[in-house]
């Protein structure tokens, strides 16, 4: 299981903040932006939102919102992540983020083509990024194309498994994850809430704040 699968299968249901009115298109990755997820993982259900922190040209931050009564005291801080182009994501916790380089080709794939490669040196166990076809994929009322992602890794690595993700075709979005044979993440619904979103401090941060640099 992917790191970032691993955190979503301990999410459990949240209430939604207030949200636009439905047909209002896919928003941009920008700011207040949520995600909203159901998990399905060894026959148990749940659901969970992932919230945009904050974002640039080729990244956005973030933060994966729970019940607060999942972990007990107060020194567990916020998860949150960087996740380059949709595709590349990196845990705020982390002491790699992609190079200069890496970015530029992440970006570069879009919109997403089937056949594109790419490796990744910087991403633990270094495996070749392929993109698939586009497959239709169901969110908010409307079929939209998503590319099926695979992380490739080495056949002589045992740590690692290949991933899986599915991408949004034309926005940087990962809308789907698959793990295993039972795992199964899908989004239900993108879109940019009227919550009052406080500007995350560098020490929240961690490592992705060199980003807001």
């Amino acid at each position: 299981m992917s790191a970032r699968a691993a955190i979503a299968s301990l999410s459990i249901a949240i209430a939604a903040p207030a949200l636009p009115a439905a047909g209002q298109g896919i928003p941009d990755v920008e700011a207040g932006v949520s995600l909203f997820w159901v998990s399905h993982y060894d026959s148990m259900d749940s659901s969970y939102r992932e919230r945009i922190v904050a974002a640039g040209e080729d990244w956005a931050i973030y933060q994966l919102l729970e019940d607060e009564g999942l972990y007990e005291g107060d020194e567990v801080g916020p998860d949150l992540y960087a996740l380059f182009s949709g595709i590349d994501y990196r845990s705020c916790r982390e002491d790699h983020m992609p190079d200069e380089a890496e970015r530029g080709r992440l970006a570069a794939l879009f919109p997403l083509t089937e056949g594109s490669v790419m490796e990744e040196t910087t991403y633990t166990g270094s495996p070749v990024i392929r993109v698939g076809a586009r497959e239709d994929f169901f969110l908010m009322g409307e079929t939209v194309s998503a590319n099926k992602v695979v992380f490739d890794f080495p056949e002589d690595d045992e740590e690692h498994e290949d991933e899986i993700v599915f991408v949004l075709s034309d926005k940087p979005y990962t809308v789907a994850l698959d793990w295993g044979e039972t795992g199964k993440d899908r989004v239900t619904l993108i879109a940019q809430s009227d919550e009052t979103l406080e500007a995350p401090s560098p020490d929240t941060l961690g490592n992705c704040a060199a980003l807001l640099n």
